[in-house]
């Protein structure tokens, strides 16, 4: 009777008072309207108890065990993982630092101690720029002569079209903007303009 007493408010927060009575009065409809039925389920039960109850404890125990252990190495894993991936990101950060410094010093160095390489640099987009402007259309005074009919005898340089430049020449207008020629350019310069002649 005290056991009971005990029971009953875990129960109701299990089950409530109304689904408790309404299964006990279908429950004893079943044995009064099918006695032969209700009967052989009784002993059945009574014998099956112990192996269903064993059941459902091994499984909510199997089912508990597995949980805490899937917990256990989901946390592991997670543990390992943010281990490397802390490992990674300081690794990331170094190897970033260290080739953004040598960038700068290296910039640097450059810039104190081979001006002429910096100027270099610096002329080269001076070139492109210059080039891009001359190959705009403009009209020169020997055309605008041309267009009157006079022509003059005088010697003049002879105008090369843009995309008809040679070699040479893009050199040349190249050495000319950085101020100075360099030995291995003209070497060069040379070697090319033997192979193609």
């Amino acid at each position: 009777m005290a056991l009971s007493t005990r029971l009953t408010p875990y129960l109701d927060t299990m089950i409530s008072p109304q689904t408790r009575e309404r299964v006990i009065q279908q429950l004893l409809h079943l044995a009064v309207s099918r006695p032969y039925l209700s009967s052989y389920l009784a002993v059945f039960l009574f014998f099956a108890f112990l192996p269903l109850l064993g059941l459902t404890v091994s499984v909510i125990f199997l089912a508990v065990i597995l949980g805490a252990t899937a917990a256990f190495w989901v946390g592991v894993a997670l543990v390992i993982t943010a281990g490397f991936l802390t490992v990674a990101a300081m690794l990331a950060t170094c190897v970033y630092v260290y080739l953004l410094g040598v960038f700068i010093v290296g910039r640097w160095c450059r810039n104190m101690f081979l001006p002429e390489a910096a100027e270099a640099a610096e002329g080269r987009v001076e070139v492109r720029h210059r080039q891009r402007e001359r190959e705009k259309p403009v009209k020169m005074e020997g055309e605008e002569e041309e267009e009157d009919g006079s022509h003059d005898d005088s010697p003049s340089t002879p105008r090369v079209a843009p995309g008809n430049r040679s070699f040479t020449d893009v050199v040349l207008n190249e050495t000319l903007l950085t101020g100075g020629e360099d030995p291995e350019r003209e070497k060069m310069r040379r070697d090319i303009e033997r192979s193609l002649k």
